[in-house]
């Protein structure tokens, strides 16, 4: 109702008009059903972009979990050939990460632990002439080999020493 004025009665009139709601609305009854529509494409391409990017990042997250499992698993390979006796096998793994630091310190292991063998190996063939050198100041192998070489030197000594005092008495006796 609007409050219109007429003539100089000083009464106020007022006028009607009804309108079916169904056509007052149409408009917003449109831009509704255009809002739904619009929002069931928004939705799908969501969840198609959503799946998309899912699929990108498993696709990283697993070429990044192979790229760290495969040197790891062949350092465990190794270990287990060096725990088995074999020093002959390294991981020639070269990288700034990690995986890198720990590829590297394996094969300085098996360098140092075939170094070793070597030495044992030219002591069991009779050269008592090695020099053993020691990874560090906590070598356990290296140290036994040392004292190994210093008293099998020893040994050889008193044998040549005794040896010489046998065929000396042989000789008086003689």
């Amino acid at each position: 109702f609007a409050p219109i004025k007429l003539g100089n009665t000083g009464k106020a009139w007022s006028v009607m008009i009804k309108v079916h709601q169904d056509i007052v609305l149409s408009n917003v009854q449109k831009l509704e059903n255009d809002m739904v529509a619009q929002n069931k494409s928004n939705t799908v391409w969501q969840i198609i972009v959503g799946v998309v990017i899912a699929f990108l990042a498993m696709s990283v997250l697993w070429f990044s979990a192979r790229s760290i499992a495969q040197p790891v698993q062949r350092a465990a390979q190794l270990a287990k050939a060096i725990r088995e006796g074999d020093f002959s096998h390294r991981l020639n793994h070269d990288s700034k990460d990690e995986v890198g630091d720990l590829s590297k310190a394996l094969d300085q292991m098996a360098e140092s632990l075939q170094g070793q063998v070597d030495v044992a190996e030219r002591i069991s063939q009779g050269d008592l002439n090695q020099d053993v050198r020691l990874a560090s100041d906590r070598d356990q192998l290296g140290l036994a080999l040392q004292r190994m070489v210093k008293n099998l030197n020893r040994l050889v000594s008193d044998v040549r020493a005794g040896s010489a005092q046998i065929t000396d008495n042989a000789g008086q006796v003689s």
